[in-house]
């Protein structure tokens, strides 16, 4: 992806529309839109490091990504554990607070403004247009001196222990000053983190037409999830009870109007058949890849569904569990869960807290019957409530 023409700023580039300002500011800055939108649905919360690796999960598709790696860290540079990682979610109102332009001034601002004597949490975006680089920056550790840990604890404590010290105390304490990334893979398209070297080595990847842009540390997002999931808590089965108690009979005639389209389909394939090919199917095995063969199996898909009838609590749970995960990948909403199979599905308290019971029941019964939901799911991104997304420029 190319960006060193972007980095002028998304108004710049296009001063004729009025829709200019409901951009993400990131869009503003260059940040191509599917890292722009993996920024914005981070899930903001503390996980333990893991030296076995780490997963993602792609915002995208819902799947699962390949373990996280460390790009440039040296063998001498593991000493010691990695802290936890907060990947933290930017609003999309998000406003720059200041810049540092060329190699020297970021890396004077990354090594000397900030104290490198602790961990930090951060909120940087960093842009490299020559080698078509950009990092979202969330994390920096921090190391001290023996002689600085020997002041604090006591000088009758040895290195080692000092280290292990100042590490319960919330510093990395290892051999460089390392800096968590966020950024999108070249190659793949898929969004990366990870402990991206040591500043020392990324300084060899910026040149003097790096721009380091300083955000405004914000918590907006973080913010209205935990507001929304403080609400009343809905479980799926109650969700469902209202479905039933509301909806159910609205879905029931949909689903009647689906058996009788079915049931001509099924008649239809049916008259087409001589009675040798309806002898020839009572002896036909799953599976026989022939015209016959397929006639029997939709015939028997036909017959199954039909018997199934109408709406039922059963098939409920199912719907709604594909719902759920319809509704994680299009819009911004809490999951269920922190394991891998929760985290792919909406919380239906917190989608609740957001559109309402009412609400989220219709929507739920757009999906049943037509398999799709005209609402739009929710999102703060103001391109996507709007149905704008296409206007958001590739930069591909």
């Amino acid at each position: 992806m190319r960006v060193k023409n972007y980095i002028k700023g998304f108004n710049t580039f296009n001063q004729s529309s009025s829709i200019n300002e409901m951009a993400s500011e990131l869009t503003k800055l260059g940040v191509p839109k599917n890292l722009m939108q993996f920024i914005h649905k981070l899930s903001g919360k503390v996980q333990s490091w893991s030296h076995r690796g780490d997963k993602q999960v792609d915002p995208r598709t819902g799947s699962e990504l390949d373990k996280f790696h460390t790009f440039q860290e040296p063998r001498a540079a593991r000493l010691g554990p990695f802290p936890a990682r907060e990947d933290v979610p930017l609003s999309h109102d998000t406003q720059v607070i200041g810049t540092k332009t060329g190699q020297r001034n970021i890396f004077h601002y990354l090594t000397q403004v900030l104290d490198s004597r602790k961990d930090s949490g951060l909120r940087l975006i960093l842009i490299n247009p020559n080698d078509d680089q950009i990092h979202y920056i969330t994390r920096k550790t921090g190391k001290t001196t023996p002689a600085q840990r020997a002041d604090k604890y006591g000088h009758e404590y040895t290195g080692a222990q000092t280290r292990n010290m100042s590490r319960e105390d919330g510093v990395a304490e290892k051999l460089g000053l390392y800096v968590r990334v966020v950024t999108i893979d070249a190659d793949s398209g898929n969004p990366v983190a990870g402990w991206e070297g040591t500043i020392g080595q990324m300084r060899d990847d910026m040149d003097d037409d790096s721009v380091l842009y300083i955000m405004e540390e914000e918590n907006r997002v973080r913010t209205k999830r935990t507001t929304r999931s403080e609400r009343k808590t809905l479980t799926e089965d109650q969700f469902i009870k209202y479905f039933i108690d509301n909806f159910k009979s609205i879905a029931d005639k949909f689903a009647s109007s689906a058996i009788d389209k079915k049931s001509e389909e099924w008649k239809e394939i049916h008259d087409t058949l001589t009675p040798a090919e309806i002898r020839s199917m009572s002896l036909m095995g799953q599976g026989n890849d022939t015209e016959l063969g397929r006639k029997k199996s939709k015939l028997d898909q036909l017959a199954k569904e039909i018997d199934e009838g109408g709406v039922n609590p059963d098939s409920l749970k199912m719907e709604l569990d594909q719902f759920q995960k319809l509704a994680m990948r299009e819009g911004e909403y809490s999951p269920v869960g922190t394991n891998y199979t929760d985290k792919q599905k909406a919380s239906i308290s917190d989608m609740a807290s957001v559109h309402t019971v009412p609400v989220l029941a219709s929507m739920f019964l757009q999906y049943v019957t037509l398999k799709k939901v005209s609402k739009p799911f929710y999102t703060d991104d103001p391109f996507k409530e709007f149905g704008l997304d296409d206007l958001l420029f590739d930069m591909d």
